[in-house]
Parts: C-alpha cells; sequence; structure tokens
C-alpha cells in the first residue's frame, strides 16, 4: 500500500495519559493469577537504549518525543514509544502520519473505494459528506489493514446514543470543541468516543503489519527456528520455490526475511500465533518476539452475518490461513475495569476460542491483572518483556478457562473466608467449637493428603462432649465404612435398630438417608446434630444426578434437607469445594455467615506420564510388573463385556504372571462374601502390609476415602475412558500418598453427557426438560393432575419475594449446573485431567515406552493388545454361559429379595441378571447377553413403540410417572429421561418418511436389497434427515446429530443403529470399475441386532401388554378414575418442572 503522509507543521500534542499516570497503578492481588505475576512498575527508561538512559543522544532512535521518521509526527511517535515498541517495527509496520487538507483528502479517496458518496449536480462530492471527515483534518495516524486502512485521529469524535435527542440529531459525528460548546460539560462529552475509525463503507479487517527481517529472526530465535528461516539471499529462493506467483510480483524489489514471514508461517504450525486487538497492541507484541495478529474490536473477528444467514459465520479467512490443526493460538484481549466490557470480551474469547479448537488449533488465554496494564502494550511498557512471557508460559488452556468460573471458590460477601497456607491441617487452624455452631456451616477445602480426615479425629470429640451427635454421610459404601473406622463411630450396617437409638455417632451413605430404608432415617432423631460431609461434591453429584438414588431420591433430600436445617453445624470437606456445592449448603441451612477455610497449599508435585494409546499405556503396565513393580492400577470400570474392566484385566495378569498376586476391588469383590477384598476400604494399609507385593485393581469404589500410606506400591496406573469426572480420576490416582510415578492413559473427549442433547449452559439443560415435561402434560399429565400452591405461607413468601429460591427449585438448579458443567468439560476430557494434574503441582509429561518396556512386555503394543481381547473374549463366553445356566427364581418375591440383599455370590449375582433379561425380553440366550450389554433394550423398545405396540406406549409411561408423583414431587430428569414418548413422535416421522412410497420406499424387511451412496432412496434419506428442522428435533430427544457433509449410507446406517438397533452388513461387491468411485454394496442385516429378535420379543411384549391392559381395565372398573391430586409448581413459572404434593414439607 502507498504510504500516504503530509510533512506540513502540526499544532502541539498533549498527551492523554502521561507517564506517571501508567506506572502509578500497583498490581492489586487476584486469586487467579500466580504470585510471580505480582510485578512492581518497570521504570519508562529502560524501553530505551542505554545510552538514552543516561541523557545521551541515540543515533538510531534520537532523544524521546523526536520521531526520526520524517513521515511520523513526534506526538504519535510518542505515543508508540509509550506502547512499548521498537523502533525498527514502526519503521516496517507501514503507516504514516497525516493533518490538514491532505489527511481528509486521503480518507475521502480511500472512501471512495468503498462507499458512493453523494455527489452534486457538477458531480463532485457533496460538501456535507466532506464535512464529516472534517475531524481527520485535525490530524491522525494511519495504517493498513488486510481489507484497508483505518486511523486514529488527534480528536477522536464522539457517536450519538440511540434515545439522545436534540443538536445530536443534525449530525452522528462531533469533534470535542463543538460539544462542550453545545452540551456544556465535560462530562456529558466525554459519553461515547470512537478512537479508531475506517472510512465508511469499508469492511473491517485483519491487523497483520509488515515486518522487518530483524524481528523476523527475533521471532523465530525466540521459538528455536532460525535454521529454518529463510533470510537475506535465502529468502528470495524460498519465495521462487514455494510461492512463484508472488515471487515475479517482488521482481526487481527487495526480498528478505520480514518480507516471506508471514507466508513462511503458515508452513510452520509449530509456531503459536499471538492474537490481540488493535494496531499498537500488534505491534508491541511483536516488538516483544511473538509472531502476532490483530482484530479491530473485540466483535471483529468473524465475517458478517448476512454472508452466512443459515450458518454461525466463520473466522474472517486471514485468520483461517494460520489455523492449520496444531497450532497454538495465545489469546491477549484487553482486561478492562468495566464490569460490563469484561463481559463483553469473555464472550468474544468464548467464540474466538471454539472456532479456533473446531479448526483443531490449541488455544491458550492469556490474563494479567487490570491494575498491570489494560492491554498487550500496557503491560509489556509497566513491566517487561520477561514478565510477559511469564504470563503466556502459564497461560490457560481455553477448555479449562472457559469452566474455572463455574467451579471455582470465591470469598464473596456474606463469608468468613480463612485461607491458610499449611503442609497438614491441625485443630488451630479451625474455628473454635463456639464460633464454628453460631455459623452453623463450617466449609473446608484442602488439597488431598493435607490431613482433612484426620483433624477430624481431633475436632468432632469437643461437640461429643457437648452432648451434640455425629451424623456422617458419605456418596459410597466403602468411604463410609472407612472414614466411620477412622472417627471411631459406628458404620450402619453394623448396627441394629435398638442400638441405632442409643448411639450419637452414625456413618452411612447417603443412599440409605430416609426413612424406608434398612437404616430406616428420621430426621427428628438428629435433631441439633453435626452433620459431616466428607467429600461433599461428590455427595451432592451422587444425590442429585446418581442412579441409586434415582427410585426414592425425594424421601432423600427431604430427610436430607429437614436435617441439615435442624442441625446444630454442617461440616462440608473436598479438595474441589466450590461456590455451587457451597451455595446449596449455604441456602438450605439458612446460615447467615458460613466459615470457608482454604488451603492454598501446593504439595510437591509426582511426576505423571499422559498417554494417548491405551496399548502403549497396557505395555507400560506390563513391563512394569516384568521388571519386579508393584503398580495400583485405576480403571473406571468393572464389566465383562468391557476389554479393560477390572475382570479382564485380572484374569489377563493373572494368566502372564501367576506368580503374583493381585487382588480386585471393586462393587462386586467388595461385597461379596469371603472375598479378599470384602470390607477393604478401611483395612487397606493392613492388608498391603500383610501381602508384599500384592497388586491391587480398583475401580470407582475406592475412588475417595482411602488413604493409601504404607511403602508397597512401585507405580500407579489409572485408565481414564472418560465415564467417571475428571476430578475423579485425578482423585482416585492419589490415593496412593508416597512420590511414585503416574501413568495416566486418558481418552481425548468423554462420549458421556447429561440430558438429551449435552447442553453446556444450565437454563438450556433446564428449559429441555422443561419443554419435554409441557409436551407430556399437554398430551396426558394433565387429564389427572392439576397444579396449585403448597400452602398459604408458600403463596405469601412466593409473593413477597419471587426471586428468593425455594429448596426444590435450588436443588434443580444445582442439578443442571453441575450437569452441564461436565458437558462442558467432556469434549476437552485430556486437557481438563492435564490441568488439573499441573494445578495440583505434579510434573506432566507425555508417556512414551521404550525397547526395553516391549522387551519385557514379551511382544508389540499391538499383539499385547489383541492378547488383552482374546482373554476378554474368552471370559466373557463363559461368563454368559454361566447367566443362561444359572438357577431361576422361584416367584417375583425371591427375586426382589435377592435384589435389596447388599451382599451377593458370583452365583446370585448371575441369577439376577437371568431373570432380568427374561423379564425384560421374554427368553435368555448368549446371543441376547450380549446384545443387551451392547444396548439393545432401549433400542428395540423403541422399534415395538413405534411400531405394533404404539397403542401401550402411554400406559408405560404413565406408569413410570405415577410412582414419582406419589412420592409428592420429582426432579425432571428422573422423570424424563426413561420416557419413550418424545423419542416415539420423531422416530415415527423418521420412518414414516424412509418407509413411505411416497419418499424413500425402503422396506427394512427385505435383507437381500443393495445400497450404496449413489441409492436414489439413500439420496433421498439424507436430504429429508439433514433438514434443519428434523435435524434440531433429533438432537433434542438425543436420537443423534445427522451433518449434512456425512454420506447417504454412513447417515442411514447411524440413524437405523441409533434409533432401533438394526445393523447394516456389507458385501464384498464393489461398483463396477468405470465409475470415479467404487462404493461398496450394503444390505439391512437380518441376522443380527434387533431384526434378529425382533419377531420373538415383539410376540412377548404384546401378549404382556394386552394382560397388563385388562388388569388395568378392571381395576378402573373396581375403583372408579384416579383422585385428582393437589400439587404445587415450585419457581417462577406455573410449568416449572418440580411438583409438590400438599401434605408434604419443602426440600
Amino acid at each position: 500500500m502507498k504510504n500516504l503522509y503530509n510533512s506540513k507543521n502540526f499544532h502541539p500534542f498533549v498527551l492523554s495519559l502521561s507517564v506517571n499516570t501508567r506506572i502509578e497503578n500497583s498490581p492489586q492481588e487476584d486469586d487467579r493469577f500466580p504470585e510471580a505475576l505480582y510485578l512492581p512498575p518497570r521504570d519508562p527508561s529502560s524501553i530505551l537504549p542505554k545510552s538514552t538512559q543516561n541523557g545521551e543522544t541515540s543515533q538510531e532512535q534520537g532523544e524521546i518525543g523526536k520521531s526520526p521518521f520524517p513521515h511520523i509526527f513526534d506526538r504519535h511517535y510518542k505515543e508508540l514509544k509509550l506502547s512499548a515498541i521498537a523502533d525498527h517495527v514502526i519503521e516496517a509496520s507501514e503507516m504514516w502520519s497525516d493533518d490538514g487538507q491532505g489527511a481528509r483528502d486521503s480518507w475521502v479517496n480511500q472512501t471512495l473505494e468503498s462507499k458512493e458518496l453523494e455527489r452534486q449536480n457538477g458531480g463532485h462530492v457533496a460538501k456535507r459528506e466532506l464535512w464529516r471527515f472534517n475531524y481527520i483534518g485535525d490530524g491522525a495516524w494511519f495504517y493498513p489493514e488486510t481489507r484497508g486502512i483505518s486511523a486514529k485521529p488527534d480528536n477522536p469524535f464522539y457517536s450519538k446514543k440511540k434515545k439522545e435527542k436534540g443538536p445530536l440529531e443534525r449530525s452522528p459525528f462531533y469533534w470535542k470543541k463543538n460539544r462542550l460548546n453545545e452540551l456544556g460539560t465535560e462530562e456529558q462529552v466525554n459519553r461515547n468516543p470512537v478512537k479508531y475509525v475506517r472510512p465508511p463503507g469499508q469492511e473491517a479487517g485483519i491487523i497483520k503489519p509488515s515486518i522487518c527481517e530483524q524481528s523476523a529472526i527475533e521471532i523465530a530465535t525466540k521459538h528455536g527456528l532460525l535454521d529454518k528461516l529463510p533470510y537475506g539471499k535465502d529468502a528470495r529462493r524460498w519465495l521462487k520455490a514455494n510461492l512463484p506467483e508472488k515471487a515475479e510480483e517482488f521482481r526487481g524489489r527487495e526480498v528478505h526475511g520480514g518480507t516471506i514471514f508471514w507466508d513462511w508461517l503458515k508452513k510452520h504450525p509449530e509456531v503459536p500465533i499471538l492474537l490481540t486487538e488493535g494496531w499498537k497492541k500488534t505491534l508491541s507484541a511483536i516488538s516483544a518476539g511473538y509472531p502476532a495478529l490483530g482484530i479491530a474490536g473485540i466483535t471483529m473477528h468473524s465475517e458478517k452475518k448476512s454472508d452466512y444467514p443459515n450458518q454461525t459465520p466463520p473466522l474472517k479467512e486471514e485468520l483461517l490461513e494460520y489455523c492449520q490443526p496444531g497450532r497454538g493460538w495465545n489469546l491477549a484481549l484487553d482486561q478492562d475495569e468495566k464490569k460490563k466490557t469484561r463481559q463483553n470480551v469473555h464472550k468474544s474469547l468464548l467464540v474466538i476460542g471454539s472456532k479456533l479448537k473446531r479448526r483443531g488449533c490449541k488455544v491458550n488465554i492469556v490474563e494479567w491483572l487490570p491494575s498491570q496494564g489494560k492491554g498487550v502494550d500496557d503491560f509489556l511498557y509497566a513491566h517487561g518483556q520477561e514478565a510477559f512471557e511469564k504470563l503466556v508460559e502459564v497461560a490457560n488452556p481455553f477448555a479449562t478457562w472457559k469452566v474455572d468460573p463455574r467451579r471455582c471458590l470465591t470469598k464473596g460477601e456474606g463469608k468468613r473466608f480463612i485461607e491458610i497456607k499449611k503442609r497438614w491441617l491441625t485443630f488451630d487452624n479451625l474455628p473454635s467449637h463456639e464460633e464454628a455452631l453460631e455459623s452453623g456451616f463450617l466449609g473446608i477445602k484442602s488439597p488431598k493428603n493435607t490431613g482433612k480426615s484426620t483433624v477430624l479425629n481431633e475436632y468432632l470429640p469437643g461437640f461429643t462432649e457437648m452432648g451434640l451427635p455425629i451424623f456422617s454421610l458419605s456418596n459410597r459404601e466403602q468411604l463410609a465404612r472407612s472414614l466411620a473406622k477412622n472417627l471411631g463411630i459406628f458404620y450402619i450396617d453394623d448396627t441394629t435398630a435398638q442400638m441405632r437409638r442409643l448411639l450419637n455417632a452414625l456413618a452411612l451413605c447417603i443412599d440409605s438417608c430416609h426413612p424406608e430404608s434398612k437404616a430406616q432415617i428420621i430426621a427428628r432423631d438428629w435433631v441439633g446434630c453435626v452433620v459431616l460431609l466428607d467429600e461433599w461434591t461428590q455427595i451432592l453429584l451422587h444425590l442429585l444426578l446418581g442412579e441409586t438414588c434415582k427410585k426414592k431420591r425425594i424421601q432423600i433430600i427431604t430427610t436430607f434437607v429437614e436435617i441439615l436445617r435442624n442441625a446444630s453445624l454442617v461440616i462440608a470437606l473436598d479438595a474441589d469445594l466450590d461456590d455451587v456445592s457451597v451455595n446449596y449448603l449455604k441456602n438450605t441451612t439458612k446460615a447467615e455467615e458460613p466459615i470457608i477455610i482454604h488451603n492454598t497449599i501446593k504439595l510437591p508435585g509426582y511426576t505423571s506420564f499422559i498417554f494417548e494409546s491405551k496399548d502403549e499405556w497396557l505395555t507400560k503396565l506390563v513391563a512394569h510388573i516384568a521388571d519386579g513393580g508393584t503398580p495400583y492400577i485405576f480403571l473406571s470400570a468393572k464389566n465383562y463385556q468391557s476389554k479393560w474392566g477390572s475382570y479382564d484385566m485380572e484374569k489377563f495378569l493373572k494368566s502372564l504372571f501367576p506368580h503374583r498376586k493381585f487382588l480386585r476391588c471393586d462393587a462386586d469383590s467388595v461385597a461379596e462374601p469371603g472375598h479378599p477384598a470384602q470390607g477393604i476400604a478401611s483395612s487397606i494399609n493392613e492388608y498391603c502390609e500383610a501381602n508384599p507385593g500384592a497388586i491391587i485393581i480398583a475401580t470407582p469404589t475406592l475412588e475417595t476415602g482411602v488413604s493409601i500410606d504404607v511403602d508397597h506400591f512401585t507405580a500407579v496406573f489409572a485408565f481414564g475412558n472418560g465415564i467417571i469426572p475428571e476430578n475423579s480420576l485425578r482423585q482416585a490416582a492419589g490415593r496412593v500418598r508416597k512420590p511414585v510415578p503416574r501413568y495416566f492413559y486418558v481418552t481425548k473427549d468423554s462420549k458421556r453427557r447429561y440430558g438429551k442433547k449435552g447442553v453446556t449452559l444450565p437454563d438450556c439443560y433446564w428449559a429441555e426438560h422443561k419443554k419435554f415435561y409441557n409436551d407430556l402434560q399437554q398430551a396426558w399429565i394433565d387429564q389427572s393432575y392439576r397444579l396449585g400452591f403448597l400452602n398459604d405461607e408458600d403463596q405469601r413468601l412466593y409473593q413477597e419475594d419471587p426471586s428468593a429460591p425455594f429448596v426444590p427449585e435450588l436443588a434443580m438448579r444445582t442439578l443442571s449446573e453441575l450437569a452441564t458443567r461436565f458437558n462442558e468439560i467432556a469434549p476437552d476430557y485430556r486437557e481438563h485431567v492435564i490441568e488439573g494434574l499441573k494445578r495440583e503441582g505434579q510434573k506432566v509429561l507425555p508417556g512414551y515406552i521404550t525397547d526395553r518396556d516391549i522387551e519385557l512386555s514379551g511382544m508389540n503394543p499391538k499383539n499385547l493388545s489383541a492378547s488383552l481381547t482374546d482373554c476378554r473374549n474368552n471370559m466373557y463366553e463363559k461368563h454368559k454361559a454361566e447367566i443362561v445356566k444359572a438357577e431361576d427364581f422361584t416367584d417375583e418375591e425371591d427375586f426382589q429379595q435377592a435384589c435389596d440383599r447388599l451382599q451377593k455370590t458370583k452365583e446370585d449375582r448371575d441369577r439376577v441378571r437371568k431373570h432380568k433379561i427374561q423379564k425384560r425380553y421374554g427368553f435368555v440366550s448368549e446371543e441376547l447377553i450380549e446384545l443387551d450389554d451392547k444396548g439393545i433394550g432401549p433400542k428395540i423398545e423403541l422399534l415395538y413403540f413405534t411400531t405394533v405396540g404404539e397403542k401401550f406406549l402411554e400406559a408405560r409411561d404413565k406408569a413410570l410417572v405415577t410412582p414419582h408423583v406419589n412420592e409428592g414431587a420429582f426432579l425432571l430428569p428422573d422423570v424424563i429421561n426413561p420416557l419413550i414418548t418424545p423419542k416415539k413422535k420423531v422416530a415415527k416421522i423418521v420412518l414414516e418418511f424412509m418407509t413411505s412410497e411416497k419418499w424413500c420406499r425402503i422396506d427394512l424387511s427385505d435383507g437381500e436389497k443393495k445400497y450404496t451412496n449413489e441409492s436414489p432412496e439413500l439420496i433421498k434419506f439424507k436430504q429429508g434427515i439433514t433438514h434443519p428442522e428434523v435435524r434440531k428435533q433429533l438432537r433434542r430427544v438425543g436420537l443423534g446429530d445427522y451433518k449434512p457433509e456425512s454420506t447417504p449410507y454412513n447417515l442411514f446406517k447411524k440413524f437405523l443403529w441409533t434409533a432401533f438397533g438394526i445393523k447394516m452388513k456389507r458385501t464384498n461387491e464393489r461398483q463396477s470399475q468405470r465409475k470415479e468411485k467404487r462404493h461398496y454394496f450394503y444390505q439391512i442385516s437380518q441376522t443380527t441386532g434387533s431384526l434378529k429378535i425382533k419377531d420373538q420379543v415383539f410376540e412377548y411384549r404384546l401378549k404382556k401388554d394386552e394382560e397388563r391392559q385388562k388388569e388395568r381395565e378392571k381395576e378402573l372398573e373396581e375403583n372408579g378414575p384416579p383422585r385428582i391430586l393437589e400439587l404445587l409448581v415450585m419457581g417462577r413459572e406455573i410449568e416449572n418442572p418440580i411438583v409438590w404434593p400438599k401434605d408434604r414439607a419443602i426440600v
């Protein structure tokens, strides 16, 4: 671009922000930043050469305030230097200064290229159009963008507000002196200054400055790529070899490393790019040695929405050029002090980061304190390059950055927040018993292995001496048992009903916290107690989302909340205590000033190796055992059909090392009479001491509450496949306290989601479930039930303060927050595990195997994994045969007793599983067991109720709702998730479209018909299923997302399996070789999947449903229609999903 500048004299420039005001702002401490970043302001003179610091004049730069460049005014030069921009960067950047008529004319000429201005009869531009650009005549500096030019006027204009009246209506642009005359006060004038402008009609581009060879060399050196950067004479040769067309453009012109830098950068994705906002900040980052691009404003990162009406606009083309997979991006936008501005910046970062992530880029967010400077240039000027390098080094990965605000523990108002930094928690760190009782709520957040449970042994006896009972709750039985042993109190199963009346301390799992459980917990029996909630965040997640609490969830919540409200003190402990879990207890207990103790100590870290390959992780494990090691192995599952489950791993390792001792600790073994793992949680240290060299294979049963302190294990091997939350995986690996190395396999993303669509916003999660409820209410719920308030008191409270949360609403909102937070973490599961380990102080390195590991394991990773698969197949075949041969139950009562029995043998479990399959499908076979393990049950049910069993669906879903309604209330996910009605409505429409003679004409019973991607039937099917509204409805009910870029066959195959469990099979035939693309032929399999068992299952289900219908009709004839219940809607809207009966207390 041609540089137009005017060398006329100019009027004095007054700095709006002096050097002194820049450096007076000392940074304030903030929980988000490490101590190393609390840096003092830097001396302004340090940005100048040493000669100028002593008052001497540098020939290269000249005195500060005197521009060495004829095309840049002194006032503009000083402004650039106050942004820590080097001279060689300024010189190469193609910016220039101008004022007077020349500045205005160049601006008008640039405007004419992008917008047609109003002209008079003579053809020249109208004066009122030219008048609009008079502010440029006061002086400005201009700089190029990728789509034109922009400028920063010396006197910025001020845009009028939408509802502003009076003199502002004459023109949207006024410079300061006119606004002062018309409005009168400085405060009124300084409302909407527009500092940077571009010609009207010109689209905003990306700031990509030209750089000199010195900057290119500095950047390449900083990233260790100087040997790969062609500079000097090599630059032209590189240009000819890689970009011959551009080389022709530069014929006869100088070519150096800076000339080709941006093109060279495209071919080197290993170099991270820094994205900031504005021209000065971009140049400042380049001066610091970073390849930097800039956006003109926080919302100017993407193409115009009008150009992409039916989709989300992509990032600007100039940014996409550098979005190679694996490229690192450091986003460093302004850190403004205004709350609204910070919110807008946060939204912009979310959009930019998400779009970059979808391109496969690695995104980090660079943040600093607002008091340390607003922009990158302010920070670099005040603190220097070294401090900024530390910021970039500790930048938060985008995946964790966007979730951190939702899982942090803030000080806030209404809390007594105590920060400590102790290796071990002691009695002195806790408040006195009187202070704790006065508060009513004590929360303790402290890292793993800092003595949280140990300090309770000293703290709780003081309450016992006061005559206060101790009521301890946990989310897992093994944790409850271990905690009871450590505290010297009874676990619920070790007591009788008569004993419990006399006890003043009890430990149990929260599943048993209701009157109908074996424990028979009644809230009034524990009035004035001290409630102990160890691993509270895990308890809360289990309470609101756990499957084992589902049947009695409302009874559990009712009893739990009544105990909390009448307790003398609630103590909650967790290494991951956050605002969500604290606020739930605070609002439930009505504690006015909770005491929160936050131990910020970082323990000496372990070394953790992260494997991305399962096979290499397995090789490392086998090699470690073969080398004489004793690993502690944690797996996420126990199932027989799982290749990476505890059953298969135990058998496989035993076959390789028959001389070693293994102990499998999962939900089956710890509850199996006579098994060595029975009750292992409370005695695991004693077991390790008694069995030297024993290898433990654990599952989430020992996820928390176990502390292995003995020097027994030589390493920890943890397998994370995304089933459990990422913090639970880290917790499980932390059970071994000794500093032995950790070896993790962590899947890239978790396939598990809560809700039908896996939404990540709490309000969307609630709205999704509420929508289903409203649909069902219109269908049949309102035929039997009406809605009303619980009682007059609740109605009065609601009218007094509609914004105050009722406890049921609080439970639902907390559930929504926990579920959507898990959904947001799931796509970046591995990143969250790695970042969590780093924050714990661990050293995280990539996992690898050596030739010696392969030698010790006896085979390469691929063959070793195949051996594990063979072992699983053999064991699974045996397991299926044992289920088929299992003894039948005599009646349904005998079956129910076996299900309720906590301790079961292998034979008991096989009998229960056989009866459940028999009850669901009508028969039992080994093939059916395998299909059931693959999840065929819900799929064939949907096929049944979509076709022959449609008339029985309403009764089926009503039967599921009734038990929850009889409880008096329900949390909506407990009702919505098992319902088939929503899925059936959408699936039936797609099925009719698929089989209709008018549309696709696909016969699902025809196993001979051959399909390819070019089949007309599948092409029509793709057109229908990828329609935006159809896609939306399929996602809404959880039947998958069908993207237009997928092939017709893949879409057809995906829908058949996801919805109905129907499989496709590939023939060995292919299309003629004359075709450009030789597609395989596929057929609908009649011998696998749901079609193989369809007839037998449908016959059984029809018979059972007809019998049930006759029973219901007989019951209706005898008892009359069901009574109308008075239900309460708790919340802001009448269709709120939480209902409550008149005779129940608020939960």
